[in-house]
């Protein structure tokens, strides 16, 4: 934790990876503090995503 402007907020904010479908199911995904972690992640759920569903996942996951 540091302080920023009187307030207390961890030295490297978290990200939040957020993957919703059709029905309103979510997924919801809070970014590991290891990189090697987070490679990990992102691979699993390119490896296992539905065919037509792969280059969406890969755009979003880039952005992540």
């Amino acid at each position: 934790m540091v302080g920023r402007v009187g307030l207390m907020m961890p030295r490297k904010l978290q990200k939040t990876l957020v993957i919703k479908d059709t029905l309103g199911r979510q997924l919801i995904i809070n970014e590991p503090q290891l990189k090697s972690i987070k490679q990990d992640i992102i691979q699993k759920l390119i490896q296992f995503a539905p065919d037509r569903l792969r280059g969406e996942y890969k755009e979003l996951l880039d952005e992540w």
